[in-house]
């Protein structure tokens, strides 16, 4: 695969096309995702995209990653402690031994 035979944008170009910030693309490329990074190719101190690349990195729907589900069992777990019990994931929650 030939990087100038692909489709391409400079990062300038795919932040236009998305309409967002070009520091959001950066710290696509940098920090990524959900453990999910845009790749990019830097040539001559700039950043390009991969038509291919960009469509990939918008489709694939955001995992949680573990971090995220320690994180929400640890809220759980404090909730609990204060006698909060979550019902649903609407944020309702009931004391214990409370009925609704």
């Amino acid at each position: 695969m030939k990087f100038f035979d692909k489709d391409r944008y400079s990062l300038g170009e795919a932040a236009k096309l998305l309409k967002v910030h070009i520091s959001t693309l950066h710290r696509w490329r940098q920090s990524g995702v959900r453990g999910r990074r845009l790749v990019c190719i830097r040539i001559g101190g700039r950043w390009y995209v991969l038509a291919d690349a960009l469509d990939d990195f918008l489709d694939v729907a955001p995992k949680p990653i573990r971090a995220d589900q320690d994180r929400q069992r640890m809220a759980q777990a404090r909730l609990e402690s204060f006698g909060i019990r979550r019902l649903n994931k609407h944020n309702s929650h009931q004391r214990h031994g409370e009925q609704k």
